[in-house]
C-alpha cells in the first residue's frame, strides 16, 4: 500500500499541481483536478498531478493590480496547509516574524514578495563547486557550456544561461528522476528537476553562485471576460547571487513577454546535498496538501 506522497516525491517524479479556471468575481472557492490529467499552466507549460489551490478575493484583486512579477508576489499572502514551521525551517529562516502556525492548521506567509522571502546567506565555496550531482566538469556539461560561451561569450548573464537550457533541452517530460548534470546535458529531457540541475552547473562553469531551491510555484493570468486562471504546485528552479542578493531563474517554464501572466515563488528547501544521497533529502521533505491565497 502505498503512502501519502511528500511534496520531495511529487519533485522527484517530475510532478506539479493543478490549472483551473477563476471567476473574477472576488470569492473564496477551492479547484481540483484528476490526479492523473496532464495539464496546462497559464504560460502554457504542461505539468501532471494535481494540488488544491483555494483562492479569496485579495488574490484576485492582486493579479488585477499587478504590473509585474514582483507586485503580483507581493500583494499575496499564503496558508500552506499539512506544513508546521518547524518542517521549513528555510521558509521560516527567510520569512521571520511574517511566518507563523495558522489556527486553521497548516503555515502562515504574510507576504509573498521576493524581498520579504529573499535569502540573506552569505555565499560559500558551496554554490561554486563541481559535485556528485551538479557534475559540471565532467566531458558532457563540459561540451554544452563550450557551446554556451561560443553563442553568448565568455560571461554569460544569467538571463543568457536561462534562455540556453530552455533551448538546450528538447525533450521536456516526466521520464527522468532528478538526474545529475551531465545526464541532462547528454540526454536533453527532463522536467523542472533538470532544468534547474543544468542552469546551476552552467552557472557555476562560468563562475556565478548557484544552487537549487526546492518549493511552490503560483501562477495567475487575467483572461478574456474578467476571468483568471491560477496554477500552484511543487516546483525546483535556481537561485544565483548577483554580488548582492540571491535571486530567482527559472528555466523550466515559459516566460510570457508582454502578457499579463505572474508567477510567485515559495522557497521551502535549499539543496544541501549534492553527493550520492542527494535523493533521499529531496524525498523526506514534507507534503504540501493545500495552497491557501487570501
Amino acid at each position: 500500500m502505498r503512502g501519502p506522497k511528500t511534496l520531495g516525491s511529487v519533485l522527484s517524479l517530475g510532478l506539479a499541481a493543478c490549472v483551473a479556471g477563476v471567476p473574477a468575481q472576488p470569492q473564496s472557492f477551492t479547484i481540483r483536478l484528476d490526479a492523473n490529467v496532464l495539464v496546462r499552466m497559464p504560460s502554457g507549460d504542461q505539468v501532471l498531478h494535481s494540488v488544491p489551490i483555494t483562492v479569496g478575493p485579495k488574490s484576485l484583486q492582486a493579479l488585477q493590480a499587478a504590473t509585474d512579477d514582483g507586485t503580483f508576489a507581493q500583494g499575496l499572502g499564503a496558508r500552506l496547509e499539512g506544513l508546521a514551521v518547524e518542517d521549513v525551517p528555510e521558509l521560516a529562516r527567510r520569512s521571520g516574524p511574517s511566518i507563523a502556525a495558522s489556527d486553521r492548521g497548516g503555515v502562515e506567509v504574510a507576504s509573498l514578495a521576493e524581498t520579504a522571502l529573499r535569502s540573506e546567506e552569505v555565499v560559500s565555496s558551496a554554490a561554486l563547486a563541481s559535485t556528485f550531482l551538479v557534475d559540471f566538469e565532467e566531458p558532457a556539461v563540459q561540451g554544452v557550456a563550450a557551446q554556451l560561451v561560443k553563442e553568448r561569450g565568455p560571461k554569460p548573464s544569467p538571463r543568457e544561461v536561462r534562455a540556453f537550457v530552455r533551448n538546450h533541452i528538447t525533450k521536456p517530460g516526466f521520464e527522468r528522476v532528478f538526474d545529475v548534470a551531465s545526464n541532462v546535458a547528454a540526454s536533453r529531457a527532463g522536467d523542472c528537476t533538470e532544468y534547474a540541475v543544468l542552469t546551476t552547473a552552467l552557472l557555476r562553469q562560468v563562475g556565478t553562485p548557484a544552487r537549487m531551491v526546492l518549493g511552490i510555484v503560483i501562477e495567475g493570468l487575467l483572461q478574456d471576460e474578467g476571468s483568471a486562471r491560477f496554477f500552484a504546485g511543487a516546483h525546483a528552479w535556481v537561485e544565483y547571487h548577483d554580488g548582492q542578493n540571491w535571486r530567482v531563474l527559472d528555466a523550466a517554464l515559459a516566460v510570457k513577454e508582454g502578457s499579463s501572466l505572474r508567477r510567485a515563488y515559495v522557497p521551502l528547501h535549499v539543496m544541501r546535498s549534492e553527493g550520492l544521497a542527494y535523493k533521499r533529502e529531496v524525498l523526506e521533505l514534507p507534503q504540501v496538501r493545500r495552497v491557501v491565497l487570501r
